[in-house]
């Protein structure tokens, strides 16, 4: 599904990525699909400590919310063979 980083325009290999739970595994976060997301570690640390909030469609599809107020929203993912 995945090819790298899930956040737009990051190239870092899926198989160099943290898996992100987007509901986040302390605040009860499952370990589903559903639920779960690959981010590089320069992603994953700012989604924990630079306060962005991602959401995550039906479709897969990404709404970012960065703590400016900015909202950038993707599309579904470019599925790749495995």
């Amino acid at each position: 599904m995945y090819a790298t980083c899930a956040i737009p325009g990051c190239e870092i290999r899926f198989d160099r990525c943290k898996i992100h739970h987007i509901i986040w595994w302390r605040h009860g976060g499952r370990t589903d699909l559903s639920n779960l997301l690959p981010v590089c570690s320069h992603h994953h640390s700012r989604i924990h400590d630079a306060d962005w909030h991602i959401e995550l469609g039906p479709n897969r599809e990404l709404t970012i919310r960065f703590p400016d107020g900015t909202i950038h929203n993707t599309g579904p993912p470019t599925r790749h063979a495995a």
